[in-house]
């Protein structure tokens, strides 16, 4: 892989847009945690007023987004507000995938500039390190981890869009029914 850079005008973009995000995403989980101790209908509200397609909209920001708070507040709050799971799952796991086909075509279409801009250096070594050890089998190990993960590398490494799906959309899916099971199971 060849170092390129993207230009500064992008850098910016990129970096105003994932401020954004983590900001208002940050912002959502302490209003809604406080909200939690203060009234717990609030959060029912909240949910209610956005309802499941604005669960897919958060998602999605969430998963394209490069931070560690993800889409899993959703199943939490969903669960303790007892939101309808199949409804809930269908939306978390819509917004996951268009992110995850946001992030393969970046992969493809900036390819590694993207990479070096959006992770440190040691966590993209990391990562790529993974890929070319596991081959496909390591997004799928990046996919199932609550720590984001990088479908950037399945469009760098040009793996075809059904090896894509397989290995990192179904097991991300997989990983939110679990996490909705566990969270059934214990509340």
């Amino acid at each position: 892989m060849t170092h390129r850079t993207l230009p500064s005008w992008k850098k910016r973009i990129f970096s105003i847009i994932n401020a954004a995000i983590m900001i208002f995403s940050l912002l959502l989980s302490v209003v809604l945690i406080a909200q939690y101790f203060v009234d717990k209908e609030a959060i029912a509200d909240f949910a209610l007023k956005f309802g499941y397609m604005g669960i897919m909209v958060f998602s999605l920001l969430l998963e394209v987004s490069f931070q560690l708070i993800g889409p899993d507040l959703f199943i939490a709050v969903g669960v303790v507000i007892k939101m309808n799971p199949f409804y809930l799952l269908a939306s978390i796991i819509t917004g996951s995938f268009l992110a995850g086909f946001i992030g393969y075509h970046l992969g493809r279409v900036y390819g590694e500039p993207i990479l070096h801009y959006t992770l440190k250096k040691q966590n993209m070594m990391k990562a790529i390190n993974i890929f070319q050890k596991y081959g496909k089998f390591g997004l799928t190990i990046l996919a199932l981890t609550p720590l984001p993960y990088f479908p950037i590398l399945g469009g760098i490494f040009r793996l075809s869009l059904k090896d894509f799906m397989v290995y990192a959309l179904v097991p991300r899916a997989i990983r939110y029914i679990g996490l909705m099971c566990i969270l059934s199971y214990i509340s």
